[in-house]
């Protein structure tokens, strides 16, 4: 009993510290929760949750109902007891270069995974995942280094604002946009799950064909139209299907991945 105790509390202050010197904020039970699963010779199934970016000038709301992990996400801590982990960052951008907040939670999520590969998690359990902003810096992680995670799954990622604001902004949607997407092409492999809305105001399945082109054997775009726009992941009218879709897809990248080991 008095080892456990020393070893529960030795890995409390670790990540009190780890955290302490982040410049995300994440919830130190949920890491520990995962250490304990861990001790016990579990083998932990890993979601790290990303949220959007009302505002590029302003820190964003990460308790917003709208940043909130899905419900046909959080399915799988019932399912496959899986852990989530919800990276609020507070990333702004520079006035020097637009959409720089992307690339400052890329590095910030880089850190978090590593983090987590080192406290005994294999990469392969490890999935990342998003909404918005936070589905698109998940699109980012795989030209970084796709080998600290196994996938991807990412609801209405979305980068430079609404297409209707095109002619107000023009250079986020006709420069910084596709700056971005070349960026994310470099990556040798992206292995993603992606649910898309027909009627999103940011990026329907056809402004994201560039990831199907470009990677038709590994990323699947999931599209349909619930008429609930770019938050539809919190209003899924397909809840049952997306559940599904998401549970086997775990399931199918474990099993692939874990065959090539």
């Amino acid at each position: 009993m008095q080892v456990f105790l020393e070893k529960y509390f030795f890995m409390k202050r670790l990540i009190a510290f780890f955290l302490l010197l982040s410049p995300i904020k994440v919830n130190a039970n949920d890491l520990l929760s995962i250490r304990e699963d861990l001790d016990l010779g579990k083998n932990p199934v890993v979601i790290i949750w990303g949220h959007g970016q009302s505002n590029v000038r302003r820190s964003e709301k990460c308790s917003a109902d709208f940043n909130k992990i899905p419900k046909t996400l959080k399915y799988l801590e019932k399912e496959i007891d899986a852990h989530f982990i919800f990276m609020c960052s507070k990333s702004i951008d520079n006035d020097y270069r637009r959409g720089s907040y992307i690339y400052k939670r890329v590095r910030q999520l880089k850190k978090l995974l590593t983090e987590i590969n080192e406290i005994g998690v294999h990469p392969n359990n490890i999935f990342i995942s998003g909404f918005s902003a936070g589905g698109w810096t998940a699109l980012h992680m795989f030209r970084e280094n796709e080998k600290l995670f196994n996938s991807a799954i990412v609801f209405a990622p979305a980068f430079a604002g609404p297409r209707y604001e095109i002619r107000k902004y023009p250079k986020w949607r006709k420069v910084v946009r596709p700056a971005h997407i070349k960026k994310i092409t470099k990556a040798k492999v992206i292995d993603a799950l992606v649910f898309a809305y027909e009627d999103d105001s940011h990026n329907r399945p056809e402004e994201l064909k560039f990831l199907t082109e470009i990677y038709p054997k590994n990323v699947n775009i999931v599209g349909y139209n619930c008429k609930n726009g770019h938050l539809t992941h919190i209003n899924d009218c397909k809840s049952s299907e997306t559940e599904i879709l998401i549970l086997n897809y775990i399931n199918q990248q474990i099993n692939a991945k874990n065959y090539h080991l």
